[in-house]
């Protein structure tokens, strides 16, 4: 936490500063702890700040491979259900910018540009397989019945910073995290090195694009970073993509949604973007769906016209309607252990039900059927003392809406509409929500994107909602994402402004003034009152923030003799928040900030926090004007 408390208040001149403390016996703060900020003291402002220096490799952003030096680009789309990687080289992409490259992962049925996001870990603590090769490694595991000491994973991806297997043994999230990112980094280098055993892609020379959701907050996109990290991916080399942003990119380039832009006919066919067009981005993946709204300007670059929004909505949603039924009708214990026990059968009945889902209509009249696995009927009759699964139909709420003939499920088609209904009422609302903003009035175009956006109900109910507006589905809807990262990765300011998403800020403290400041935040600190939990803010929601902008700096001190100190860092969906305990604020984490040995003598610290790019940056300076070293920690390490 900050004070803001100067030794002698009503004195221009900086003095000693003190850290937050919760009563007047606290004693004076150590080396490695706090700052004060001294701009809003009673004294009044010091003396301007000097310039910044040039930049130099000691700056607090993440420092970015220059464009010039990417010889290849790397992405990897990490979804929730399905994953997948994808690359292009330099000189193809200035030919064709088209012209990806998908990994085919191979499965029993054929080969699949994704697989599902499912690791297996041996016993070493090593990733053993990846998607298809751990459910079936794993299944293999399993009847050997050695699973004691193997680590099996499967749709962890919006289960951040901690993780249990499938039988709950723990294991930490990013060690998850990273062996996966590592495995798909390696499986990559391993191909590159296959298609010219005489040619070398140095690995400085490839730039590695991680897919993260729009509506993640700064603490898991920062997760996500230090897991590619951990993974030996350097930091320069490394950018985070967001998911509706990079199906947008891709889509400009698709000759289909050129023509579905134009109002002129043929001629116009495979024009760019008429300046000016705007349209909003549905990214229906597995886990969420994300909004986006971007307009096409003048320089052919993309603007953000409102905050990345959505929620959990996506695909798995269903998933978890047809599961909760299942487990209604059959019981708790008959699906875990079917789970447990028999995960090849649980795999081909996922994979059933996958295909259904996205082949379901909306006036669909016939019934939908799903085999039953043999080994599911054999754990029923276990676990329910000799029942048959077709009493447990007959029995159960769904009576008139499940039945069983031979190994086959079969279902109402009311009733496998409803899975999606929950999804499906949250999307169409979240559009309606945004069109009705005054600033999206004039938004003509939906594209839709993702996996889940594959499900024809979706695209159906969409179009019958928004009659005015037109619909676009590209036929490469599930690659998207995943080509428009690796064209992010070629193009990285195409995006020109984004909209913040929170108000970003400080806590701190200020001198104590009656009658403005709440009783309740008092503090005293030695023999002065203060003002605990200021909010001090550098950005606010909503606000525009375009590439290259100049931010504000804010002046903060160190104590005597300090070499480090930390800031409190939180982020408030309120547009002026006071005090960092309101409703609506989070606690990001701290921002370490270290002295060098050129800044010794000096205490003055200004800080600036950046929001360009896809991710929160910090900026530090000493009163020279030299950078100095400057970082987040949102992990709490």
């Amino acid at each position: 936490m900050l004070t803001v408390i100067d030794e002698i208040i009503n004195d221009r001149k900086m003095g000693n500063c003190l850290q937050r403390q919760t009563n007047a016996q606290d004693t004076v703060p150590t080396q490695n702890d706090q700052f004060t900020t001294i701009y809003e003291s009673v004294g009044g402002r010091t003396s301007p700040p000097p310039p910044y220096q040039q930049y130099n490799e000691s700056s607090t952003t993440q420092p970015q491979q220059p464009s010039s030096e990417r010889l290849l680009v790397a992405a990897i789309d990490f979804g929730t259900a399905f994953s997948g990687y994808a690359f292009s080289f330099r000189h193809d992409y200035e030919v064709d910018p088209l012209k990806i490259s998908c990994n085919l992962w191979q499965h029993n049925n054929g080969l699949s540009n994704k697989a599902p996001t499912s690791v297996l870990f041996g016993p070493d603590g090593q990733v053993d397989s990846f998607g298809y090769d751990a459910d079936l490694q794993f299944a293999n595991v399993v009847q050997e019945k050695d699973v004691n000491n193997w680590h099996y994973f499967d749709r962890f991806k919006m289960r951040l910073f901690k993780e249990k297997d499938i039988s709950g043994k723990e294991m930490k999230a990013i060690d998850v995290f990273s062996g996966t990112i590592g495995y798909i980094k390696n499986h990559l280098l391993a191909r590159l090195k296959g298609m010219d055993t005489a040619g070398h892609v140095p690995e400085r020379r490839i730039h590695w694009i991680i897919t993260v959701p729009a509506i993640w907050n700064d603490k898991a996109k920062f997760f996500m970073r230090k897991s590619a990290e951990q993974a030996g991916i350097p930091k320069e080399q490394l950018t985070l993509a967001l998911e509706p942003e990079a199906a947008s990119l891709f889509c400009r380039y698709l000759p289909t949604f050129q023509y579905a832009t134009k109002t002129h006919g043929n001629s116009d066919l495979y024009q760019p973007l008429g300046t000016g067009a705007k349209y909003m981005i549905l990214d229906l993946g597995g886990g969420t769906a994300d909004f986006t709204v971007h307009e096409v300007l003048a320089d052919g670059t993309l603007q953000e016209l409102h905050q990345a929004s959505g929620g959990y909505w996506g695909g798995t949603t269903v998933d978890k309607k047809f599961l909760s039924v299942m487990k209604s009708v059959f019981g708790d214990d008959t699906i875990r252990q079917f789970r447990n026990q028999h995960p090849r059968d649980m795999l081909e009945l996922q994979t059933d039900f996958e295909i259904k889902k996205r082949t379901f209509t909306s006036d669909r009249t016939r019934d939908v059927n799903l085999k039953i696995p043999l080994a599911f009927v054999e754990v029923y009759e276990e676990t329910s003392g000799g029942r048959k699964v077709a009493d447990a139909v007959k029995q159960s709420q769904y009576h008139d809406k499940i039945e069983i003939r031979r190994d086959k499920m079969v279902f109402k088609p009311e009733l496998f509409s409803a899975f999606f209904e929950e999804s499906i009422l949250c999307i169409l609302s979240h559009i309606q929500k945004l069109l009705q903003k005054p600033e999206l009035s004039d938004v003509t175009i939906i594209l839709l994107v993702g996996g889940y956006s594959e499900s024809p109900i979706i695209k159906t109910r969409i179009i019958n909602t928004y009659p005015n507006l037109r619909v676009v589905h590209p036929d490469d809807s599930g690659l998207a994402i995943l080509k428009g990262a690796v064209l992010f990765g070629h193009e990285p300011q195409a995006i020109s402004s984004r909209i913040c998403k929170y108000t970003y800020g400080i806590a701190m403290t200020l001198p104590f003034k009656e009658g403005v400041h709440p009783e309740e935040k008092r503090r005293i600190v030695g023999d002065i009152q203060v003002c605990d939990d200021i909010f001090d803010i550098h950005v606010r929601i909503g606000q525009k923030m375009q590439i290259g902008m100049e931010q504000p700096e804010k002046e903060y001190c160190l104590f005597r003799g300090q070499t480090k100190g930390i800031l409190d860092t939180f982020a408030s969906l309120n547009t002026s928040p006071r005090f960092v305990s309101e409703d609506g604020c989070t606690h990001l984490g701290r921002i370490i900030i270290e002295k060098d040995e050129d800044s010794e003598n000096s205490r003055r610290i200004f800080v600036k926090i950046l929001y360009c790019g896809t991710e929160l940056v910090v900026e530090a300076r000493n009163d020279t004007g030299k950078i100095i070293k400057a970082y987040y920690d949102f992990l709490g390490r």
